[in-house]
């Protein structure tokens, strides 16, 4: 059993997005009101802070996070044949909590009505 001090909340169902600097794919997977967690085809080093966007009923919010952890999921061929990485990042949130409690209160009204 996970100890964590706030619930997660699966984005799999429900209308959100992100963007992150040098990245060309995010996807999220989970987020809570202290961190969120997502697919990037670039790996980040542990510790790194940085700027996430995401997007959820077209408001665009700007979080500053730092990388908690990092690892390799897998690799996906790409139409061309390469073969591009695919990442999983959990993030921590340094600000953003008001926002962040907004979005995950709205993700949760839109998962109740599907």
């Amino acid at each position: 059993m996970e100890n964590r001090k706030y619930e997660r909340f699966e984005a799999n169902s429900i209308p959100i997005s992100g963007n992150l600097l040098f990245s060309q794919k995010v996807s999220i997977l989970d987020i809570s009101l202290d961190g969120i967690s997502v697919n990037s085809d670039k790996g980040m080093k542990t510790g790194k802070e940085c700027m996430l966007k995401i997007k959820a009923n077209d408001k665009i919010v700007p979080l500053r996070v730092t990388v908690v952890w990092c690892s390799l999921k897998e690799s996906m061929k790409m139409f061309n044949g390469d073969v591009a990485p695919v990442y999983t990042i959990g993030f921590q949130l340094n600000n953003g909590g008001a926002e962040m409690k907004e979005i995950i209160e709205s993700l949760c009204l839109a998962e109740a009505a599907l």
